[in-house]
């Protein structure tokens, strides 16, 4: 089982996070695994 971490920070505002739920609901209806610009890229 892999390990998990979280960087504490003061907390966001929170004006976000309908359009962060449409980005997280794109990413897992398109079955993709990999990020197309991932670390690896230049």
């Amino acid at each position: 089982m892999a390990g998990c971490h979280h960087l504490w920070h003061k907390a966001h505002e929170r004006k976000r996070l309908a359009m962060n739920d449409v980005l997280l609901r794109k990413a897992i209806e398109s079955n993709e695994y990999y990020c197309a610009d991932g670390l690896g890229q230049k």
